[in-house]
């Protein structure tokens, strides 16, 4: 423009004629504005061919270009802005066909059809325009509603991001996090820190505000940017995201908390039932077995003596005889906070020592289980026990109890009978159920009943076994 058209304005006799549709014939007027008596031959010759080369030149790159533009774009511009470039290319193209051909074929046709093709290239960019803006408006009208029926309370942050990205068609949608309470540096979603305009280099970022702290911002297709529909949803929906994620995380440590106190509780109940065993069996059964010495020696010398001596030596006898019994249940008491077998043989040991002592026929069924720690078998065995003694006290016509233990990723047992059954709706709720209940709690076990009337029942019971204990 500046060095090849303007200064020609000076030079030529006429300016050129743009299509024989619109060339002059009769009393054409010659330029007012030469400068010189004559146009100078290399105007003509050198400077005109030139200028029209480059001008062709010029318009088929920027059509090469915009096609090119058009190919490398996102899913996202394609959408919005993809009529608009074709009818730029197009436009382009036409325009330097015209050119072309009013150099080699001034006369031709080919420049009619092309200067038509320009003109109807304008009102073509208007409807591009307009195609562009309704496949966009459709598009984020489809993609919102598609969001929302995905989204749901239990979305984590990472199904959020997999939800927008598909909905609104980005798929290297990122989210970032703001950590130290939205005052320390971005993070990704695994924690690790990042800087944020590195990873969004070429793409757009919306970040999302809660009160006056930043707490996460979106990475994006630049498409997207200044869409409120999007922003405002995506926005909407991280917040609550989040929100419901920080809950959840929070109930979860609390529920955590919850656990190792109750296993703090239940192991100092165990720590205090042993150390009642202790003492029952150093202080209070130690007395009794020395008392009932005693009454053997007080029986034998006053039986020595005759007459009355013998009735006050079976007297004595009969003392020692009570005494002998008290001393079975204090040794008794002594077993049951604690029992020696379970202690010294383990959970199959000790479930088989109390099955012979139920009052009905019990079997003890054991695969691969190992020991574990003392908290963990003391649970299970009080929760079988517990259930034997249901079995005994509450199972109407059972023959049998059955007591299945096998130990694979986790610690399993299984206790059932062959009784009447029970509706499970009326005694869920007993203090046996609720103990069973509160024991495994403590162990990370979960219970779980099946009885139904005249079909027996079933009590089991699954603890997760550490890595280690595997």
């Amino acid at each position: 423009m500046a060095f090849l058209y303007l200064p020609t304005a000076l030079l030529v006799e006429a300016y050129p004629l743009p299509a024989v549709v619109t060339s002059c014939e009769v009393g054409c007027p010659g330029n007012a504005f030469i400068a010189t008596g004559s146009e100078p031959a290399f105007v003509d010759a050198v400077v005109l061919p030139f200028r029209e080369i480059l001008t062709m030149a010029l318009f088929a790159a920027v059509t090469v270009r915009l096609a090119q533009r058009l190919r490398s774009a996102t899913r996202l511009t394609r959408r919005a802005l993809g009529p608009v470039l074709v009818v730029a290319c197009f436009r382009c193209g036409a325009f330097a066909v015209a050119l072309l051909a009013r150099r080699l074929a001034p006369e031709s046709d080919v420049i009619v059809v092309s200067l038509w093709l320009l003109a109807l290239a304008v009102p073509l960019t208007a409807v591009a325009f307009l195609v562009g803006l309704v496949r966009w408006w459709v598009f984020i009208a489809n993609s919102t509603q598609r969001l929302a029926a995905k989204i749901d309370a239990h979305t984590t942050p990472d199904g959020l991001r997999a939800s927008l990205a598909e909905a609104f068609d980005d798929p290297s949608l990122a989210i970032v996090y703001r950590l130290e309470d939205g005052q320390g540096p971005w993070a990704d979603a695994n924690g690790q820190p990042l800087d944020l305009a590195l990873f969004a280099s070429g793409r757009a970022v919306t970040k999302i505000v809660d009160g006056d702290r930043q707490v996460a911002a979106i990475v994006h297709d630049a498409a997207l940017e200044d869409d409120r529909a999007f922003i405002d949803a995506a926005t909407s929906y991280v917040l609550v995201t989040l929100e419901n994620h920080r809950l959840v995380a929070q109930t979860s440590s609390l529920l955590r908390a919850v656990r190792k106190s109750h296993a703090r509780i239940q192991a100092a109940a165990d720590d205090e039932r042993r150390r009642i065993e202790r003492d029952l069996h150093d202080g209070a059964q130690q007395q009794l077995v020395a008392l009932r010495i005693k009454i053997e020696l007080a029986a034998e010398r006053t039986g020595d003596g005759g007459g009355n001596g013998a009735e006050g030596a079976t007297l004595l006898r009969k003392l020692g005889v009570d005494l002998e019994d008290a001393l079975e249940e204090v040794r008794s008491l002594a077993r049951g906070v604690y029992p020696a077998s379970l202690a010294a043989g383990g959970l199959v040991e000790g479930l088989r020592t109390a099955a012979r002592r139920n009052p009905l026929p019990a079997t003890v069924l054991a695969s691969g289980v190992r020991r574990h720690s003392p908290d963990v078998e003391n649970a299970v065995y009080f929760c079988c026990l517990e259930a034997l003694q249901n079995a005994a006290k509450h199972a109407k016509g059972a023959t049998a109890v059955v007591i299945e233990l096998w130990d694979e990723d986790a610690l399993r047992f299984e206790v059932r009978d062959d009784g009447a059954g029970f509706d499970e709706s009326l005694v869920a709720g007993g203090a046996g159920f609720i103990s069973m209940r509160e024991r495994l709690a403590a162990v990370g076990g979960v219970l779980a009943t099946r009885s139904t009337p005249g079909r027996g029942t079933r009590v089991s019971a699954s603890i997760p076994v550490r890595a280690e204990q595997r």
